[in-house]
């Protein structure tokens, strides 16, 4: 079975849907989760039913899910652990649901470990996406889409299931609709709760090793080498330090300006590249979003002389 990079396609209920004349669906594509209809398929209350936002399928309790998909619409992405794209599907589709909070279910297949459930859908390619609609498949997509995308493959998805009189909603609390802590982050995370600076370093330039995507393990990977050389910028009288200092204490429309400044007057191309390099993971951190756009047209200006 191979992985395939990107094929994504709206949802078709055509077959299945029997379309009202002068009526229509959600828009295609759009990237934000929609109002659901204030009633079920006749206008009365929506179904309410319990349950995990997100599941792991096995055969044993398959039969549930399908039985669950005649109230509310069930998304089974089937995967490898093994790979990178699967864990990229699997991430924008479990923010997806918790985004749409409810609207649909998540039911996790592990090719790995359900081959005889891989088997019965037939796929040729991991990751796969495959809802389920009143006991019917409906093929969402391949590969790893991104948010937007999946949003609204799964406004589509709704608005055809609404058709259907599935309209259903799972139960979820508070903490179903937080994102839990990915597994590879808790051992960089304690580290920088013991304030081992050097091991979170360490430890997040593996997770990014392993997933260069990662945006979070980027950013904690600039907070990470920022305290781990602030024992030496108290001490140190150099630019570098001197904006850090300036940095950490706020101020960061400074720290940019004295980084720009040894850019502009470094005597060496290895002091402007250790000062350009410092700037842009001071970039990565900042909360200024106006000090950083004007710092980075000045670099960008500066780059091209």
């Amino acid at each position: 079975m191979s992985e395939v990079a990107n094929s994504y396609g709206a949802v078709d209920l055509s077959s299945q849907v029997r379309q009202t004349p002068g009526t229509g669906g959600a828009p295609v594509g759009g990237n934000a989760p929609v109002a659901q209809p204030a009633g079920g398929a006749a206008g009365g209350p929506v179904a309410s039913v319990p349950g995990p936002l997100i599941v792991d399928v096995t055969e044993a309790t398959f039969e549930e899910q399908m039985a669950l998909s005649l109230t509310v619409p069930v998304v089974f992405i089937i995967y490898s652990a093994k790979s990178l794209s699967s864990q990229q599907a699997l991430s924008a589709l479990e923010d997806s649901a918790r985004r749409f909070a409810g609207a649909f279910e998540v039911g996790r297949i592990d090719a790995d470990t359900q081959p005889n459930l891989v088997a019965a859908f037939q796929l040729q390619t991991l990751p796969t996406a495959v809802a389920i609609v009143a006991k019917r498949p409906v093929p969402l997509f391949e590969g790893a889409p991104s948010a937007e995308q999946v949003d609204g493959l799964i406004n589509e998805l709704l608005a055809a299931s609404a058709q259907l009189g599935v309209t259903g909603r799972i139960e979820v609390g508070e903490e179903q609709l937080e994102k839990p802590m990915p597994e590879a982050h808790v051992a960089p995370r304690e580290a920088e709760a013991n304030d081992d600076w050097p091991l979170a370093i360490k430890l997040w330039k593996k997770v990014l090793a392993n997933n260069p995507t990662d945006k979070e393990a980027k950013l904690a990977l600039a907070r990470a080498q920022f305290e781990a050389r602030q024992v030496d910028t108290l001490v140190a009288d150099n630019t570098l330090a001197e904006a850090d200092r300036e940095f950490r204490e706020g101020r960061e429309a400074e720290a940019y300006a004295l980084l720009l400044q040894a850019i502009a007057q470094a005597p060496s191309e290895e002091e402007r590249e250790s000062a350009r390099t410092r700037l842009v993971e001071l970039f990565t951190l900042g909360m200024d979003p106006e000090a950083v756009k004007t710092a980075r047209r000045r670099l960008s200006t500066m780059l091209l002389v």
